[in-house]
């Protein structure tokens, strides 16, 4: 479902250098507790939530919003044909991907927008165009976190038209990172702030490579002088901080630096 060109030669290179890449978020709601519905609906992403509107032979039918019990958050609010997702509708599960527009038996189908969320590495990054079968498919327009767009076919969630230049620049430019990295124990700096994510940090390793995202575990800054002594602690008490949590960040952000 993402846009492909040159990216191919730069994840084979990374793929011989690093362990790899970790399994992807899914955009699909958290898991909450089950409750009996009194009208289902069929999608496994929001059994658990609670519908409210149309219901026929004991499934959501007509208009229709799912609700998740324990927040009371807004999972899915639209149409429903015999408890599929079925004409308009908008789906927002908390964290990730936000689609609005066609649906056709509980697939994205027809004309819609879809906005990646925060557990996606191509957070801040937008389509809107025609699907099929949950697929970009026909003509639709990519636009990036950083402001390159791409508009044109896809067929099958595949770009089937000529890169941009930016494609070409980044694919370029990742290529060089990875091979690079090595060198470095896959340690890289930051150029500049990530768009959308303030306060991301200077130094970080690379975990995997998505495309032209890094998935990333930020670093502390190494230490100018030598560590000053600690007052003693109880045995067995735990003084070091959790890790910082990973996140994804596009690699042109960043460049190689020493461990």
């Amino acid at each position: 479902m993402r846009p492909r060109h040159t990216l191919a030669l730069a994840t084979a290179l990374f793929a011989t250098g690093l362990p790899q890449a970790q399994a992807l978020a899914q955009a699909q709601a958290p898991a909450t507790a089950a409750a009996t519905p009194a009208c289902a609906v069929n999608a496994p992403a929001l059994a658990a939530g609670q519908h409210s509107g149309g219901c026929q032979d004991g499934r959501a039918h007509g208009p229709g919003r799912v609700t998740d019990p324990a927040t009371g958050h807004t999972l899915f609010e639209g149409d429903f044909h015999q408890g599929d997702r079925h004409g308009q509708g908008r789906y927002s599960p908390p964290g990730g991907d936000t689609y609005q527009g066609q649906w056709q038996r509980d697939q994205r189908h027809g004309q819609g927008r879809l906005d990646f969320g925060p557990a996606s590495p191509w957070h801040g990054d937008r389509y809107e165009g025609q699907w099929q079968a949950n697929q970009f498919h026909g003509q639709g327009r990519y636009r990036w976190v950083h402001g390159d767009v791409y508009e044109g076919p896809w067929k099958e969630g595949q770009q089937t038209g000529p890169a941009t230049a930016g494609q070409q620049r980044r694919a370029a430019y990742l290529a060089a990172l990875l091979n690079a990295l090595p060198a470095t124990q896959h340690h890289v700096c930051a150029l500049a702030p990530t768009p959308g994510q303030p306060g991301t940090p200077a130094r970080a390793r690379v975990l995997s490579v998505v495309e032209d995202r890094l998935q990333l575990q930020p670093q502390p800054q190494p230490q100018q002088q030598p560590p000053q002594p600690q007052a003693p602690t109880q045995a067995g008490a735990n003084t070091q901080a959790p890790p910082a949590a990973p996140f994804w960040s596009p690699a042109a952000a960043w460049r190689p630096c020493a461990p």
